[in-house]
């Protein structure tokens, strides 16, 4: 099975030559892994951005740590996911990354209402979105590099963002 099975289209039907849209997120652990949520038009969940610069990948993340005043330290990829959207013909292409904190005093950014430390568990009851979750526990288990697909069906009407996994979580290294 290709992408395009893999997205619910016609694998035949012709694709429009637009390149995928590239987003970052940003786990900011401290020192008990804890990690950094913004609050985001109502939801909870890591510093991220469209990546649509000219920016090194490694500049890019730290222009996204510095919107809460985090100074990046220990940047690694932990994961590249694959995340085809109702509303898309072409995945997303999720790149996660674990950044550690060190010192400093928080700020929220400017596009942001709130910002908080939360453990495992309580990340699990406030972050807006499960496909997050599932990285987030993925990436503290060890320090491998992570893959995998999934599909969001967002359904404007009744106000719903269902998620599944499409390919189980894999080893990239």
């Amino acid at each position: 099975t290709g992408p395009a099975t893999l997205a619910g289209k016609n694998p035949t039907a012709p694709v429009k030559n637009t390149p995928n849209i590239n987003y970052f997120k940003v786990f900011i652990l401290n020192e008990n892994n804890e990690l950094l949520l913004v609050e985001h038009k109502k939801t909870w969940e890591p510093i991220g951005g469209r990546y649509d610069t000219t920016l090194s990948m490694e500049d890019y993340v730290n222009q996204l740590t510095m919107t809460a005043n985090v100074p990046a330290s220990d940047i690694r990829l932990r994961g590249i996911f694959s995340a085809y959207y109702s509303r898309s013909g072409k995945p997303t292409v999720y790149h996660y990354y674990t950044v550690r904190y060190k010192s400093g005093e928080i700020e929220i950014p400017n596009d942001c209402t709130g910002v908080k430390w939360v453990n495992l568990e309580e990340a699990r009851k406030i972050m807006t979105f499960d496909d997050m979750v599932l990285i987030y526990e993925k990436v503290l288990e060890n320090d491998n590099l992570w893959g995998g697909s999934y599909r969001i069906v967002k359904d404007a009407a009744k106000g719903t963002r269902e998620f599944s996994q499409l390919v189980d979580f894999f080893k990239l290294n």
